[in-house]
């Protein structure tokens, strides 16, 4: 029995060095998957990182660029304001010159038109001005319309009219009065 214990204990031997290098082995490929895992962990945390700073760095540029249009579009707004302001101002220091400055202003009107007799409509804050304004003048006679319009005038002969109110020359000359408007409010952005 002695040789059948020494043949039994050498393969328990061997079975337990197997054993051994089997356990040794699963560890170092647990020691390499955890190893690895770790640095996908790191990776992936690293990755997810830098794409979440990416992200939020999109987000703050569009914050900014949002911010900037809106602050554009507040100023554009406000300077419209300011233009639109100084144009109706313009208008209202027109309609209460002086009688007889409007006068002028409106004598200057009815010559720059091609109607050259005829009537002519006034407002009702201006029909008194018309005996003055018509003076001298067998060519145009009052109407008896009175114009719903805030100065200036209107010229009619038979069913031709030219609208010369200040209405209607504010809004043919729009832009170049808003262009002038600007450039005296905003000299700074005209300097080059």
């Amino acid at each position: 029995m002695n040789g059948l214990q020494a043949i039994r204990e050498r393969i328990l031997d061997e079975a337990r060095q197997a054993a051994a290098r089997i356990d040794e082995q699963a560890e170092k490929q647990v020691g390499e998957i955890l190893a690895t895992a770790e640095q996908d962990k790191t990776k992936i945390v690293t990755e997810a990182e830098i794409k979440a700073e990416k992200q939020a760095e999109a987000l703050l540029a569009r914050a900014r660029s949002t911010a900037l249009m809106e602050s554009r579009k507040t100023l554009l707004e406000a300077r419209q304001q300011m233009i639109d302001r100084a144009i109706n101002g313009a208008v209202e220091q027109i309609r209460t010159l002086p009688e007889e400055q409007r006068i002028a202003y409106y004598r200057d009107l009815i010559a720059s038109s091609s109607i050259k007799n005829g009537e002519i409509i006034l407002s009702a804050a201006d029909r008194h001005l018309a005996d003055r304004l018509l003076k001298g003048r067998d060519d145009l006679r009052l109407s008896d319309e009175i114009g719903r319009f805030n100065g200036g005038l209107i010229l009619r002969r038979g069913q031709v009219e030219d609208n010369l109110t200040l209405a209607i020359i504010i809004a043919g000359r729009r832009p170049e009065l808003v262009r002038a408007a600007a450039d005296i409010l905003f000299p700074d952005d005209n300097a080059e």
